[in-house]
C-alpha cells in the first residue's frame, strides 16, 4: 500500500501514533522565523559593533533563559532569537511533533537547536540542514523544501511555518506564512525590504514576545489542532454509526441465506477493495487534513469584507490576477472593481482618489495595502484605524 499519508491513501503507522497521542507534526523554519544570524565580521565595523554592544549591555543580568543574543563560536556566528521563541516551542509541543528544516548546513541545524531547546524537550522530530558548502567555504542552499525523506507521508497532518513561500512548491497548502524577523542590518540588505526602514538593531528595539508574530501564530496553530480533531472525532463517529447499522442490517437479512447469484457475482469482483488500493478514496482514520482545516481557518479572516482596490495595481492589469485580490480572497474576502451598497473597505496606497471620497461620504473604511497583509501575516483581521494610506494632498 502507498504509504505518503496523503488524503488518498492510507495512513502510514507513523501518522496513526501521532493521531492516537492527539498530536499533529509542525515543521518549523529556523532563519527569520525563530531567529536571525549574521556573520561575526558583519558586525565588526561601525556602526554594527556599537549596536551590537549596546544589545549585549541591555541582556546583561538577564540569565541564561533571558538571553536572546548569542555568539556561535564554532560557526564564527551572532544569532537574535525571535522573542517567545522557547515559550512558543514549549506550548506547541503538547500539540505536535516538531520538527525543523532549514536551507542551512546540517551543522547549523544542530546549533541552532542547542540555542532554542538546549534540553531536547520539545523538538522532538527531525532536524535537517539541507544545505552544503562548496570547495571555496560557500553555503549552497537547496532549490526548495519538500515533505519527503524523514519527513515523507506527513503531508495530510503536517503544518509548516515558514517567512518564505516560494521554497515549498509542493505544498503551499500547509503552509502558514510567518513575517519576516529581520534583527541584523544584514538581513535587511539580503531581502532589500524597504518597508521596514532599517533593522530591529538599528532602531534598538524589539518585537514584544506576548504580541509578537509568534505569539500570533501559536493561536492559529492552537485553532487548526482543536478543529482537526473535532472534525476527526465526528468523522469518526459518523463512520463507526454507519458500519454499525450495516452490520445490523446485514445481521437481519441472515448471512446464511445469500442467493446462488451473490455468490456469484461476489466471485466475479477484484478481491480487494481496500481503500489504500481504490483511488480517489480518503483513510477513514484521516478523514480530514491539515490543507483543509487551514483553508477554513484562512477564509474566515476577512469573512464578511468586500474590498475595492484604488491605485493599486497597474491599470492595464486585470485586477483578479494581481497578488492582492488573490490574497483577499484566499483569506475570505469578496473583491469587486467599484464600490457599492456592499462594499466595506477601499485599499489604497494614498488618499485622493475618487473611490477614497466615497468611501469618506459612505462611512466605510480606506485602508492601506500593508492592513491586508498584516491580517493575513497575522491570520486576524487588523484594526483599520492602524492602517491609514498616506495623504499627499496636504
Amino acid at each position: 500500500a502507498d504509504e505518503r499519508g496523503g488524503p488518498a491513501t492510507r495512513a502510514s503507522r507513523a501518522v496513526l501514533k501521532l493521531l492516537e497521542r492527539r498530536k499533529l507534526a509542525l515543521v518549523l523554519d529556523l532563519d527569520h522565523t525563530l531567529l536571525n544570524s549574521c556573520m561575526s565580521a558583519e558586525m565588526d565595523e561601525e556602526p554594527e559593533a556599537s549596536l551590537l554592544k549596546f544589545r549585549l549591555d541591555h541582556e546583561k543580568g538577564t540569565g541564561p533563559e533571558g538571553r536572546t543574543l548569542h555568539f556561535v563560536e564554532r560557526l564564527q556566528i551572532w544569532t537574535k532569537l525571535r522573542p517567545g521563541v522557547k515559550k512558543f516551542l514549549r506550548q506547541v509541543a503538547s500539540m505536535f511533533e516538531v520538527h525543523v528544516i532549514t536551507m542551512g548546513t546540517q551543522s547549523y541545524a544542530d546549533e541552532m537547536r542547542q540555542l532554542i531547546d538546549p534540553g531536547r524537550q520539545h523538538i522532538k522530530g527531525s532536524v535537517i540542514g539541507l544545505g552544503q558548502m562548496d570547495e571555496f567555504g560557500e553555503l549552497q542552499p537547496a532549490d526548495k523544501k519538500r515533505l519527503d525523506g524523514k519527513l515523507s507521508g506527513l503531508d495530510s497532518i503536517a503544518v509548516v511555518l515558514d517567512d518564505h513561500v516560494g521554497v515549498w512548491p509542493d505544498h503551499e497548502e500547509n503552509l502558514i506564512e510567518i513575517d519576516r524577523y529581520l534583527y541584523f542590518p544584514s538581513a535587511l540588505k539580503q531581502f532589500g525590504v524597504w518597508r521596514h526602514g532599517a533593522s530591529l538593531l538599528e532602531k534598538k528595539v524589539d518585537e514584544i514576545a506576548d504580541r509578537s508574530t509568534l505569539a500570533a501564530a501559536f493561536e492559529v496553530l492552537r485553532r487548526v489542532h482543536q478543529d482537526f480533531f473535532a472534525e476527526r472525532a465526528g468523522h469518526l463517529a459518523l463512520a463507526n454509526k454507519k458500519a454499525k447499522d450495516a452490520a445490523m442490517a446485514e445481521l437481519a437479512r441472515g448471512l446464511d441465506s445469500e442467493s446462488e447469484d451473490a455468490d456469484k457475482e461476489a466471485r466475479e469482483k477484484p478481491e480487494s477493495t481496500e481503500l489504500e488500493t481504490t483511488p480517489g478514496c480518503r483513510d477513514p482514520q484521516v478523514p480530514v487534513t491539515v490543507p483543509e482545516i487551514l483553508a477554513l481557518e484562512k477564509k474566515k479572516v476577512l469573512a464578511g469584507t468586500v474590498l475595492v482596490f484604488s491605485g493599486v495595481f497597474p491599470l492595464d492589469a486585470p485586477p483578479h490576477e494581481q497578488k492582492m485580490w488573490r490574497l483577499a480572497e484566499q483569506f475570505g474576502g469578496r473583491c469587486e472593481t467599484q464600490p457599492g451598497p456592499n462594499t466595506s473597505h477601499v485599499v489604497a496606497k494614498t488618499w485622493g482618489t475618487g473611490k477614497c471620497q466615497w468611501a469618506k461620504e459612505n462611512g466605510r473604511h480606506v485602508v492601506s495595502p500593508d492592513w491586508l497583509f498584516c491580517s493575513a501575516f497575522l491570520w486576524s483581521k487588523a484594526d483599520e484605524r492602524a492602517f491609514n494610506p498616506p495623504d499627499h494632498r496636504k
